[in-house]
């Protein structure tokens, strides 16, 4: 009688252990779906901010773009104005030097240019 008073004293409590580590799965099983919850709504979050920020981003590359393709249209046309500027300006030398040419012949003497300041102080001083 007491062998068999010792086994059920064991079994009830090999069940008070299983009853107490059921509990415990349940226990372990309802906050693991909590976290789960919890991360895909964080997952969510995080992912819904990084597309807006490289929607963001693709608008500001876009704006970026559009200011540099005004940016060289703009530049191009000052290098075509400056080009221009240049030409006119190569001509107008061309214009002058024929006038030079011109006068010399009328005046019967060859002038010549002054390369640097220093001959243009010396033919201001010649003409004083």
């Amino acid at each position: 009688k007491r062998f068999i008073t010792r086994m059920h004293n064991r079994i009830d409590n090999v069940k008070s252990g299983m009853s107490e580590t059921h509990q415990s799965y349940k226990q372990l099983q309802s906050n693991l779906k909590a976290m789960e919850t919890q991360n895909k709504d964080e997952t969510d979050e995080i992912h819904t901010k990084i597309l807006e920020d490289v929607q963001n981003l693709e608008v500001q590359l876009r704006q970026i773009q559009e200011e540099s393709k005004s940016d060289v249209s703009f530049l191009k046309q000052q290098i075509g104005t400056g080009t221009q500027e240049f030409m006119k300006i190569e001509q107008d030398v061309l214009l002058l030097g024929s006038r030079v040419n011109e006068i010399e012949r009328q005046i019967g003497a060859e002038l010549t240019l002054p390369d640097s300041d220093q001959d243009v102080l010396l033919l201001g001083s010649r003409v004083n």
